[in-house]
């Protein structure tokens, strides 16, 4: 949020996003949105430094029209890949750096972090190809107008060379980017949005933000501790399967000499309690495997967290320039200070309303999907264990 731009009124609001998405986005909201990261690729540049792309293809249905790819538009050439658009990881960058500036107070997933070294093995790069899948899916699976907004549509559909023009005239759109133009962009969108209706005013909302960042603060390094506690559980789960599965494998070689040497005699059933132990191994698995998805839900846990510090970070920032302006005589800094007034009342409406709400419902519907799934798990195997244990005794 540019808090010192000048009012430049040589472009309006539909620059960044078209008249028709801002007047009509929930009209025209699309079904269906799909974006796919996929078949990364490494190549090289002139100087022979290597870097990985990735394909991104995105489309989506409309109401009022059959299926709709938003990877070209009419009459443009698209780029000659099955996979869609070729995109490296500094142009993810990019794009939620530009979304962050043109939309303040939304949470915009984080990016997975980059790494200078070994980032050209096959399993990071697997495994940035589904995070950053991951990232553009929910991106797209919240406010409509972002996907429709001028930035990610060049990120979507813009070959290589027009995309380098694009990203050009997008930063210089966005370095004369004035408060006023801020609220105008807003006012649009939410025009109408319940949420923005005839809302009173908190009594004191800086002492709530500054509430809620010692809280998020604390939740990070709660987080920071769980997930070093979920991995050591993991290991610790899979060292006790490992070692019973040792003691499976020497039960049953003493089941075998026993049944060899001692024909017709009853001996203990080594082999049935080495099966009860194999059983136990496996849900010695079970139980590493939920502690790897718990770590890695608490992991989106803490980037989530780390998204949301930013949108308050940006509102204090706002509000302390308020506080520290003076009333100023000048014209323009007068129509300034009163759209930056304006501006902060629907960045706190989206902040409680909006974005909280969201952060708060990905956390519990991640816990309560992977907790209901290890249930289900759970129960089976102990209907399992039940009968190996009858078989055994």
């Amino acid at each position: 949020l540019r808090l010192r731009s000048p009012i430049m009124e040589d472009f309006g609001v539909e620059v960044l996003v078209s008249g028709e998405v801002l007047d009509k986005w929930r009209e025209n909201a699309m079904g269906n949105a799909k974006v796919s990261v996929s078949n990364p690729k490494i190549e090289a540049n002139h100087f022979g430094m290597r870097y990985v792309t990735y394909g991104v293809n995105f489309s989506a249905v409309r109401p009022d029209t059959k299926y709709v790819s938003l990877g070209t538009q009419e009459g443009e050439q698209p780029e000659k890949t099955e996979d869609g658009v070729r995109r490296r990881y500094s142009d993810f960058i990019w794009l939620r750096k530009t979304l962050s500036r043109c939309f303040p107070a939304i949470l915009f997933p984080l990016l997975p972090p980059k790494k200078t070294f070994g980032n050209l093995g096959s399993e990071f790069v697997e495994d940035r190809r589904a995070r950053l899948e991951e990232f553009m899916s929910r991106i797209v699976s919240r406010h409509q107008f972002i996907a429709q907004c001028r930035p990610f549509l060049a990120f979507v559909r813009k070959r290589i060379s027009d995309f380098k023009d694009e990203k050009k005239a997008v930063d210089e759109v966005l370095q004369h980017w004035s408060p006023i133009k801020h609220l105008e962009l807003y006012k649009r969108i939410f025009k109408g949005h319940e949420a923005f209706g005839k809302r009173p005013p908190m009594a004191d909302p800086a002492d709530m933000v500054h509430f809620m960042k010692t809280f998020l603060l604390d939740t990070q390094a709660q987080l920071t501790v769980l997930i070093k506690s979920q991995e050591r559980l993991a290991k610790l789960h899979k060292s006790i399967a490992n070692q019973k599965r040792i003691m499976c494998a020497a039960l049953n070689i003493m089941g075998d000499q026993k049944v060899s040497r001692l024909q017709g005699i009853e001996t203990p059933k080594y082999m049935e309690m080495g099966n009860r132990i194999s059983k136990d191994a496996e849900q010695g698995d079970r139980q590493c495997n939920l502690s790897i998805e718990l770590a890695g839900i608490s992991i989106q846990e803490k980037e989530d967290t780390q998204a949301m510090l930013e949108i308050v970070t940006q509102w204090q920032r706002l509000h302390r320039y308020l506080d520290n302006r003076f009333e100023s005589k000048d014209e323009q800094d007068a129509a300034n200070r009163m759209a930056l007034v304006e501006l902060e009342r629907y960045m706190t409406v989206l902040l409680f309303h909006c974005e909280l709400p969201y952060y708060w419902s990905t956390k519990v519907k991640s816990f309560r999907e992977v907790y209901s799934k290890h249930i289900k798990e759970q129960h089976k195997s102990y209907l399992e264990l039940m009968k190996t244990w009858e078989t055994a005794f």
